[in-house]
């Protein structure tokens, strides 16, 4: 009973803000709406498997930004998959097909590097949430969410210039502490 109880707290904390990361990448509240149902059913999973989720909070955001990224990815395919089909006359010129730009081993050097950056991004907001949840916090609704600073401000009951600062501060200390790793992954 306790699990449900804590699994009703999670929900009612975070529904609003998931639905909106999801709602940002896919533009359609119906489907934002699944996105957040589907990211709700797995944390429910993982509680009634005894499964301990350290950060919750980045869990949820991760989780929905993915499975939005994903649906994005399988629209895009069927998009592109029926564009692509064409009824050629039998007077028109036979079709050539052009291979793409990239080579494949642009295009795996092109994803380990993608899958480089997340790790870090992923590893800079577990440091955040460590050194200063505030900054976390702070970063997490203007970077993730995208809103802006005024209201950002309004939702951590703090003026304008405070949650600049705090921004400001969060910055300096990610730029301090990963700024080497940031600038080798330029250089690849």
């Amino acid at each position: 009973m306790t699990e449900n109880h804590e699994f009703n707290r999670i929900y009612e904390k975070y529904k609003n803000p998931i639905l909106r990361v999801a709602y940002i990448r896919v533009k359609d509240l119906d489907i934002a709406e699944d996105i957040m149902q589907e990211t709700f059913l797995r944390l429910l999973r993982l509680m009634e498997q005894s499964e301990e989720i350290r950060n919750i909070e980045s869990w949820l955001f991760v989780t929905a930004k993915h499975l939005a990224l994903n649906y994005c990815k399988k629209v895009m395919k069927w998009e592109v998959r029926t564009d692509d089909i064409v009824l050629q006359d039998e007077s028109e010129e036979p079709f050539e097909y052009e291979p793409p730009g990239e080579s494949a081993e642009e295009t795996y050097l092109e994803e380990a590097l993608n899958r480089q950056k997340a790790e870090l991004h992923d590893r800079v907001m577990a440091g955040l949430i460590e050194k200063n949840r505030r900054w976390h916090d702070a970063l997490l609704l203007e970077a993730h969410m995208e809103m802006p600073q005024k209201e950002a401000a309004k939702t951590m009951n703090m003026s304008l210039n405070a949650y600049q600062v705090m921004l400001h501060r969060a910055r300096e200390w990610i730029r301090e502490t990963y700024g080497v790793e940031y600038e080798e992954m330029k250089q690849k």
